[in-house]
C-alpha cells in the first residue's frame, strides 16, 4: 500500500505493465527518407533533445502543467517525464524483443522478427 498525495488515501497496485512493455515510444522514418534526408532527421532529433532537456530542467512545473491538462496526479505526471528519452542500445533492443515475442506469443504479429532492423543507433544523440 502506497499514500497517493494529495488526497489523503491508501491505494494497492493492481496490476501494471512492469515486464510486459517497455513503455517507449519512438520516431519512424522510412528507409528512404533516412537515406534522402538523414541530416534534416539528425537535426530534428538534437532539437527533440534539447526540448526535453529544457523541459526537464524545470520538471515540477512541467509535471504541474501536464498535470492541470492531463489530470494525472502530478507525481505520476514527474515519474513519466524523468523516464523520457533514451538511447538505442543493447538493451532497448532486447526489451524489443521481449515484445516482439510476446505479440507473436498472442497472436498480435504472425510471427517473430529481428526487431534490431528497426532501429538506427546513429540517431542517438
Amino acid at each position: 500500500m502506497e499514500h497517493l498525495p494529495g488526497r489523503g488515501a491508501l491505494a494497492r497496485n493492481l496490476l501494471d505493465g512492469q515486464g510486459l512493455m517497455s513503455g517507449l515510444s519512438y520516431y519512424v522514418a522510412t528507409e528512404h527518407a533516412v537515406a534522402e534526408k538523414r541530416e534534416l532527421l539528425k537535426t530534428f532529433t538534437r532539437r527533440l533533445r534539447a526540448a526535453l532537456v529544457r523541459g526537464l530542467a524545470k520538471v515540477d512545473a512541467y509535471a504541474a502543467v501536464w498535470s492541470s491538462e492531463t489530470g494525472v496526479p502530478c507525481e505520476v505526471s514527474r515519474k513519466t517525464l524523468n523516464a523520457r528519452g533514451f538511447a538505442i542500445d543493447a538493451q532497448m533492443i532486447a526489451d524489443q524483443h521481449h515484445t516482439v515475442d510476446l505479440y507473436a506469443r498472442e497472436g498480435v504479429v504472425a510471427a517473430r522478427y529481428d526487431a534490431s532492423a528497426g532501429f538506427d543507433a546513429s540517431f542517438n544523440v
